[in-house]
């Protein structure tokens, strides 16, 4: 039988904005960006910092606002179950652990898509 081992991820620090949102962030930056460089009024310029500090919210997917705030839109990762080899399968068994390992590719096709010979 199949022994099974967790393993945890570490939550990364500086990460606290999630996926869809980094999205919406980083195309709203860059709509903000090429308004404020299109159309070159005092209230646009003053949307370009907004719009660069979007960007930079997008691409890298912090936010110092979250982070003050202690706020993170990040789903925490599932565990990911391992299947580990069964005891006495290892580096002393060559075969048996290259076996292992190779598992799912080491079984040949049953049949194959092609034209009778």
């Amino acid at each position: 039988m199949l022994e099974t081992k967790t393993i945890q991820y570490p939550r990364v620090a500086a990460l606290n904005v999630g996926r869809q949102e980094r999205w919406g962030a980083f195309v709203a930056g860059v709509l903000m960006v090429l308004l404020a460089l299109w159309r070159k009024s005092p209230l646009t310029i003053a949307l370009l910092p907004v719009g660069l500090y979007m960007l930079y919210r997008g691409a890298a997917g912090h936010c110092y606002v979250y982070e003050y705030f202690g706020i993170s839109t990040l789903r925490p990762r599932e565990p990911v179950v391992e299947e580990v080899p069964p005891t006495g399968v290892g580096p002393e068994d060559e075969v048996a652990e290259s076996s292992w390992e190779s598992f799912p590719t080491s079984d040949a096709p049953a049949w194959t898509m092609g034209r009778r010979g």
